[in-house]
């Protein structure tokens, strides 16, 4: 907490996803932990009270050596590294393939297949990468995806004096001391974890499961409190976010196919639904039923009909008016487009 800036369940959140890696091999979903802040902001320190906590790979040691991956997951003693299981860290992860963290949240679809130089210089090969190893990442880019945010927990450090009162600099030895009562409680769960189940009502609470179960049996009511407010607040913000985005992206495709003028230069009436679908499809990677896209295109304020057999969504009747509607649309949905301003 000194170095980092964390309140103590953030703090708490890196020690108890530690103990959680010691059951790692016994849960189908584990989430990867990721720390985001800038340079000296105790990014590298966090890996390094990881590296010290959490469970080591069978053959290895808590040491830099066996838990580091560093220069990329095709180095054949990373890929080593990621398959035998134990706990990980990646430093400067920024360049780490974003999907690679949705196959090791997931031990039912673990593999993935990376392309290789080949020794010769002459062309590429396919090599299977199997991931099988509890994972901290350390990032100053978030991730793109929201998927793959989901999948992890994330943490951020920021810049913290270390001269101000109440502060002091690290010491792994104090560290280290603690890694005996760690120990302790792994053996102390190492019968429970298959209790953890494999499926959950959502990805949130697969998440965080592994956390939950521990400050559950150690009787850490206040984290387990702590768990179930990052839940609700992520699910919130999730839902919010895709809602947000989703509405959007169904407007800006009506308008795109609305801004595909007619000879005498006004904008088109209506466009199909279907048209709509494989457009959010293909362009937003985003799958909707045709009922779906009529619901919310009536929301924002167009007139959804069926005529000829086809789903047809409207603008307003007047050619003159069409700009005007979807201008004010835009406006609601806070979209701004320089082609409705003119």
């Amino acid at each position: 907490m000194s170095m980092s800036g964390w309140r103590i369940n953030e703090a708490l959140t890196l020690v108890i996803w530690c103990i959680a890696t010691y059951g790692y091999d016994k849960v189908q979903k584990f989430p990867v932990l990721v720390i985001f802040g800038q340079k000296n902001t105790g990014k590298t320190t966090a890996l390094k009270m990881i590296i010290e906590m959490a469970n080591p790979p069978k053959k290895g040691t808590h040491s830099l050596n066996s838990m580091r991956i560093k220069g990329g997951q095709s180095v054949a003693v990373n890929r080593d590294k990621l398959a035998e299981g134990g706990t990980h860290v990646v430093e400067e992860a920024d360049g780490f393939e974003e999907s690679f963290v949705n196959d090791v949240f997931d031990k039912f679809d673990n593999e993935t297949v990376i392309k290789q130089e080949r020794t010769t210089g002459k062309g590429w090969e396919d090599i299977t990468l199997v991931l099988n190893t509890a994972l901290a990442l350390h990032r100053r880019r978030l991730f793109k995806d929201e998927a793959t945010a989901s999948r992890a927990i994330q943490l951020r450090t920021v810049s913290v004096d270390l001269g101000a009162e109440g502060k002091q600099r690290p010491d792994m030895r104090l560290i280290t001391e603690h890694l005996e009562l760690i120990e302790e409680i792994a053996e102390f769960l190492s019968d429970t974890w298959e209790e953890i189940p494999e499926d959950d009502i959502n990805r949130t609470a697969e998440k965080w499961n592994p956390l939950r179960h521990v400050a559950e049996k150690l009787g850490h009511t206040d984290f387990v409190r702590y768990v179930d407010a990052e839940k609700k607040r992520e699910l919130q913000q999730y839902s919010s976010t895709v809602s947000d985005e989703t509405d959007v992206a169904v407007f800006r495709t009506i308008m795109r196919l609305a801004f595909q003028l007619n000879r005498d230069g006004t904008m088109q009436e209506r466009a199909p639904t279907q048209s709509v679908k494989q457009a959010l499809k293909n362009d937003d990677d985003i799958e909707l039923t045709s009922q779906n896209i009529n619901s919310m295109a009536v929301t924002l304020g167009f007139e959804q009909k069926n005529k000829g057999g086809h789903s047809w969504i409207y603008l307003d009747s007047d050619p003159d008016h069409r700009k005007a509607q979807l201008k004010e649309i835009a406006d609601n949905i806070g979209w701004s487009d320089e082609a409705l301003n003119n």
